[in-house]
């Protein structure tokens, strides 16, 4: 997905879900060549981000979402898959968004940001995330899914400097360059030394 200068946005790949944006009406299944969302047309956009579902940041801070919603990732508050960018309302102001499989992540603004870095901000931001949670890999210690955003507790005392996600797990580095791991682990991808699943942030 991308916006040309021309302010379009356009999207290719699989739209089983809706995730390009266009309506299954449009595209059913898939598309090889990019196609215009007609919807983002003229509109000054902040971010985009995909993954099984599309997310769009507006410059005045409205945030559009769309695609794949099996396990509530789209932040809506049901599980139904959704094939246009629609507008997620948020209690707050959003300064970057974070997408993995099946999960969002939103990063509140404060004085200023940069998309997934915000470790020069005087206010320490919240960290909000919704979807797939049965390893805990949102951050929220419940293993149950999240279909609206929830706020991350680690980082209410953690500042984020850098969000980084895999399939089922996350890593975070920290304001002091320290990184946690949390989520499924069966290869080693979390660095552990292991292959035992973190419920938690975990130091690396």
């Amino acid at each position: 997905m991308l916006q040309t200068r021309e302010q379009k946005v356009f999207a290719w790949g699989s739209n089983n879900h809706g995730e390009l944006g266009v309506g299954r009406e449009r595209i059913r299944f898939s598309h090889s060549s990019p196609v215009e969302i007609e919807m983002l047309r003229d509109q000054p956009i902040k971010q985009l981000a995909a993954a099984n579902h599309s997310c769009a940041l507006m410059q005045n801070g409205t945030v559009y979402i769309w695609g794949e919603n099996q396990s509530g990732e789209l932040g809506l508050g049901d599980n139904d898959d959704v094939h246009v960018p629609t507008p997620l309302p948020l209690p707050f102001e959003v300064a970057a968004i974070h997408l993995a499989n099946k999960r969002s992540f939103f990063i509140e603004k404060s004085s200023s940001s940069q998309p997934q870095t915000v470790s020069h901000q005087k206010k320490r931001p919240r960290i909000y995330a919704c979807g797939y949670n049965y390893y805990n890999q949102c951050g929220i210690s419940n293993r149950q899914d999240q279909s609206r955003p929830v706020e991350i507790p680690f980082f209410k005392n953690t500042p984020l400097k850098i969000l980084a996600t895999g399939g089922l797990h996350t890593l975070v580095l920290s304001n002091n360059n320290l990184l946690y791991a949390i989520g499924e682990n069966p290869d080693g991808m979390l660095g552990l030394g292991d292959e035992n699943w973190r419920s938690e942030f975990t130091p690396v």
